[in-house]
């Protein structure tokens, strides 16, 4: 049965989005955070069990009164199952719980009995007994029965009526599909919201989606102080939409405001150094806001600042069209040979005309690039001067061609501020791929092979007419429920609710009812045995094919046209 929740109100809860007030801010989100990452443990994967659905699911609304709803909303909101749903989602489950009336001596749930139903209770009075023995009583504002929400398993206690009373009750059908669609919205809305965060821009989908999994979504009033200067912090917020305001900023030497909008972020030093806070930063708006704290970040990528130099290394280095030909384990060894080296504002990074060796990307700074410009006066006369061309900032490269051929530097690359690169040699490069000659003849070969595939014949479609062709999928009567949904949910358009790439990943496909009676770990070890084998006369036999017919069957009888040009055949 699980836990019997009572009606007092219980500490941290997670609800998305979170209204926090002002005092102690940086406290409470971290305990926010930290009770979401327990709540999802003590909830464990609600989707382990494959749940049939022989039928579509049809979820009816069940009208209320205001003071039903009160109640339901708030027992909901109590337990720890729904802390990670929102507000307005939760609105969404209440509306679909049904009525049901108990009277005294009605037995609602037995112990040792399989269930499918949790239970709110609004009035009335119930005993939880277990093995016989009465060890609580529950009234209006409790729940119970919550784990038949997660597993088919049997229930705990037995709870019996003891007063007459309603109870509201929810199945785990109804709640599962709920569950998985608001999961599935709220991870797709927080995952293009950080998409757009500059700070993780060099950030893979993959690693978004784990950030989204992990985030909090939380509100501010207009006033509300969200950081004040000198503490201790170890949040990280992105602004979903609002505004803020940081005063007080950096020593006393720098005190203007700064004003930070949508899709800004702040308290970045939280994930990559252990600094107090350098601004006191205040909602200048109701603003919601995206909260994502240093342990959570380690826990599913690691270091921040590790992983977008890995990233952007591995980006630049895919950039590069000599280095395309390279594989993935042959661009790691490359960025695992990247070394960090700094300049100060105005120092020469590489001079035009040396014979450099070694190729840089910018980590962080810029840099401007100067050339030599040679120009013809009117009198003859040749004159030479240097013009900035360009300016270089985080994730651009400079010096490859010296780098795979040797050529001398282009121009100069000045640092512009504080400058920090990582470094590879072109005598590295060798020692960890071998002779550079090898890569460019790689490159050369995969270029020709492409040019090949763009001279082959094109086949010209009307793509209108391919559009045309696009509908909905329709199923024979013959196909089940649940090949129907899984084949629905592959092909769902929008890649925030398709399976797969929701949450759960790969694992909420192989769970899903298709596969219900599939043993994964015997198919891994190839002992899974054919669902159908037909029998054969011998390993010819080909009679369970089926006959297609011969296209020269249907040919046209050959009539000359009178030209005569196949006489000497």
């Amino acid at each position: 049965m699980g836990c019997v929740n009572s009606v007092q109100n219980q500490v941290g809860q997670t609800f998305d989005p979170v209204i926090v007030s002002e005092d102690a801010v940086e406290r409470k989100m971290s305990v926010l955070l930290r009770e979401k990452r327990n709540a999802a443990s003590r909830r464990g994967d609600i989707f382990g069990e494959s749940v049939q659905f022989d039928t579509p699911l049809e979820l009816k609304s069940v009208a209320k009164s205001s003071e039903s709803t009160n109640t339901i909303r708030q027992a909901l909101l109590n337990n720890f199952l729904f802390y990670t749903i929102g507000h307005s989602d939760i609105d969404s489950i209440v509306n679909f719980m049904t009525e049901k009336f108990a009277v005294a001596g009605e037995v609602v749930i037995s112990e040792g009995n399989h269930g499918d139903f949790f239970y709110v209770v609004e009035t009335g009075l119930f005993s939880v007994s277990v093995s016989g023995n009465v060890v609580n009583t529950v009234q209006r504002g409790a729940t119970f029965g919550e784990l038949a929400l997660v597993y088919n398993c049997p229930r705990t206690a037995s709870v019996t009526c003891t007063q007459p009373g309603r109870l509201w009750a929810l199945d785990r059908v109804t709640f599962r599909r709920l569950v998985a669609r608001i999961q599935s919205e709220q991870i797709g809305e927080c995952k293009n919201a950080l998409r757009k965060v500059s700070l993780l821009y060099a950030l893979t989908d993959t690693q978004l989606n784990q950030l989204a999994e992990a985030a909090q979504f939380v509100k501010f009033t207009k006033g509300d102080r969200i950081i004040k200067k000198g503490e201790r912090g170890n949040v990280l917020y992105i602004i979903k939409s609002g505004a803020v305001v940081c005063t007080d900023v950096g020593d006393s030497h720098r005190m203007e405001s700064v004003r930070l909008t949508e899709n800004d972020y702040f308290g970045e030093r939280a994930l990559m150094t252990l600094e107090p806070r350098a601004a006191n930063v205040t909602a200048e708006t109701d603003v919601t806001l995206i909260a994502l704290d240093r342990q959570a970040f380690d826990d599913q990528l690691g270091s921040l600042r590790e992983v977008i130099d890995h990233n952007m290394s591995m980006r630049v280095l895919q950039s590069i069209p000599m280095l395309k030909v390279l594989s993935t384990s042959e661009k790691e060894k490359l960025f695992l040979a990247l070394e960090p080296i700094s300049f100060s504002d105005g120092e020469l990074v590489i001079k035009e005309g040396d014979n450099g060796t070694a190729f840089y990307i910018i980590k962080s700074g810029s840099a401007v690039v100067v050339k030599s410009i040679t120009n013809t006066e009117e009198n003859g006369e040749v004159t030479t001067e240097k013009r900035q061309i360009a300016t270089l900032s985080t994730g651009n490269f400079f010096g490859e061609m010296s780098l795979l051929h040797g050529e001398p530097r282009q121009a100069d690359v000045i640092a512009n501020g504080h400058l920090e690169c990582l470094s590879l040699d072109q005598s590295k490069f060798v020692e960890l791929l071998g002779p550079i000659q090898e890569i460019l003849n790689r490159e050369a070969e995969e270029r020709r092979n492409a040019l090949k595939m763009q001279e082959q014949k094109q086949i010209k479609l009307d793509e209108l007419e391919v559009l045309r062709t696009l509908g909905s999928v329709e199923f024979p009567n013959w196909v089940g429920s649940s090949c129907r949904d899984i084949i629905s949910k592959l092909l769902e358009r929008d890649p925030t609710k398709r399976l797969g790439l929701t949450h759960g990943g790969a694992r909420a496909i192989r769970s899903h009812a298709w596969f219900a009676k599939l043993d994964w770990d015997a198919m891994l070890q190839k002992k899974v045995n054919a669902p159908y084998k037909p029998k054969l006369a011998d390993a010819a036999d080909a009679s369970r094919f089926e006959k297609i017919k011969d296209q020269d069957e249907e040919a046209p009888v050959y009539k000359s046209d009178g030209h005569e040009w196949d006489k000497d055949f």
